[in-house]
């Protein structure tokens, strides 16, 4: 198929569109709790939320009960001064994986951000992740993103790290059904931080649904589109 007929389809379809433009990358730190989101899309309390799954998390106990990814998404950044993986979730020596389907839209949602944040009360604590998009047609066919690391550079424990992820275009993808992310161990940072997690937000909007005679329009100008460069050949 055409490529420019590919990506009109493709839009009308609610196939991912990955943004073309670079990711923005930025992080902060904090004696502090970072506020969060309680009204991403993610949020377990919204509708937006159709469920996630895990696969190769290892659970810790600290002594105050198993770490889960659950509390990833329950709309709190933690207690400052509190040590718990209650709140919060490590990444200790094997990558894991983390997918969020999304609910409510059958075209899917346009991704404006990402927002990671990461309090550890007792210890230095760092960021090592990759993001990846579905579309809302196929939500087991994920692309990749970005891969981000953040790492503490203040050298004072017990500080909380939020990184925020966007795209000088805007958005970093559109029509998306399912975000993927793999949690790594920190592997650039000297002094033998861990990774450590305790909210994800994903920020965004439903994806706009194309009028019926919109969707004539572009399929019958992608169709010229293709006539006309396949008449050049000729």
């Amino acid at each position: 198929m055409h490529k420019k007929l590919s990506l009109v389809v493709g839009v009308i379809l609610g196939m991912p569109l990955i943004a073309l433009g670079a990711p923005v990358f930025s992080y902060q730190q904090a004696q502090s709790v970072i506020p969060v989101s309680s009204t991403d899309l993610v949020d377990m309390s919204q509708p937006s939320y159709g469920g996630s799954t895990s696969a190769g998390f290892t659970s810790y106990d600290d002594g105050s009960g198993a770490s889960s990814p659950a509390i990833l998404n329950d709309g709190s950044g933690g207690t400052y001064g509190v040590h718990s993986v209650q709140t919060a979730v490590t990444t200790q020596n094997t990558p894991w994986t983390l997918t969020y389907t999304l609910a409510g839209s059958a075209t899917g949602y346009d991704i404006t951000g990402v927002n990671i944040s990461s309090l550890w009360n007792t210890d230095y604590v760092d960021q090592d992740y990759q993001v990846a998009f579905a579309p809302a047609t196929n939500l087991t066919n994920f692309t990749p993103y970005a891969t981000e690391i953040a790492n503490n550079t203040t050298g004072q424990p017990g500080e909380d790290i939020q990184s925020s992820l966007t795209d000088d275009t805007g958005f970093l993808a559109k029509n998306v059904g399912a975000i993927q992310f793999t949690f790594s161990p920190d592997s650039t940072d000297a002094y033998g931080h861990q990774a450590a997690y305790t909210e994800v937000d994903v920020l965004g909007m439903a994806s706009p649904t194309p009028e019926p005679a919109s969707i004539g329009m572009l399929l019958a100008g992608g169709m010229v589109v293709l006539v006309r460069r396949r008449g050049r050949r000729g």
